[in-house]
């Protein structure tokens, strides 16, 4: 009935959200979202195609953020350099959404497809490799509602907070600006590991855009000003729930 690559809705939550299915293992589906980043699975009988109405959502969204994130450059006669991007993604499709953002607002990025597990094993060879001075690492995360405070209750929470630690094992918190995580994540952990910004205070759903607006913001932010979170928030569909931080300094420098 469904296939791997198909894109579904799940009855048992009133098909709020599309997925795609990744792989199929017996009668169990195993899924990712098709606009946020969030893992989950479900039993093939409680799938549906997907659902249109929520497709036309997520495409109006997508243009929305589009737009916003176009506001977060500096108005400013003089030439200006922003901050160079590194972002680290465990979903290939994602990452090319969120450089062809990047792209549409001149800001520079390097762009790497690595699976999450595999991200503290690469992270600081991408970082002498391409010199950033911010760090996206994201990709798709889940928490199981077990034990909130227990690591192993996220799918994919370890793993961001290790490739954290591996960034600030050789760069300081100043150094290099970290943002963090995915839907669901393990907030304070990533915190606690070094990132500058993580996802998710409240476990809540992150859109796949939402690290990459931040890293945006932060690029386009002068080096002596604190970023200004409520612009990010302003301009996203995610709040105070889904993303959060520490107070850090932009990467923008002006051209004398």
């Amino acid at each position: 009935m469904f296939v791997v690559g198909d894109i579904v809705s799940r009855k048992s939550y009133n098909n709020d959200l599309n997925f795609k299915i990744i792989s199929i293992d017996g009668n169990i589906a195993y899924l990712v979202a098709r606009a946020y980043r969030l893992l989950a699975d479900a039993e093939l009988d409680d799938l549906e195609k997907e659902n249109l109405k929520v497709r036309e959502r997520e495409d109006k969204k997508e243009k929305i953020y589009k737009e916003g994130v176009k506001k977060f450059l500096p108005k400013v006669t003089k030439r200006y350099v922003t901050g160079k991007i590194l972002h680290i993604d465990g979903d290939e499709e994602y990452l090319n959404k969120c450089m062809s953002l990047y792209e549409s607002v001149g800001v520079y990025c390097n762009g790497v497809y690595v699976e999450e597990p595999q991200m503290k094993f690469h992270v600081e060879r991408l970082i002498k490799k391409y010199r950033p001075s911010i760090v996206v690492i994201t990709g798709h995360d889940s928490y199981d509602s077990s034990d909130i405070r227990d690591l192993r209750s996220y799918k994919n929470s370890q793993n961001f907070a290790d490739a954290v630690s591996e960034v600030r094992s050789k760069y300081s918190i100043n150094d290099i600006l970290v943002i963090a995580g995915a839907c669901q994540s393990h907030f304070e952990a990533l915190i606690a590991s070094g990132a500058n910004y993580a996802s998710s205070p409240k476990r809540k759903n992150i859109h796949a855009f939402d690290p990459a607006i931040l890293a945006i913001k932060a690029a386009a932010t002068s080096f002596d000003r604190i970023i200004n979170m409520n612009d990010v928030f302003k301009h996203s569909f995610i709040k105070k729930e889904g993303l959060g931080g520490v107070e850090s300094f932009g990467k923008l420098r002006v051209l004398v």
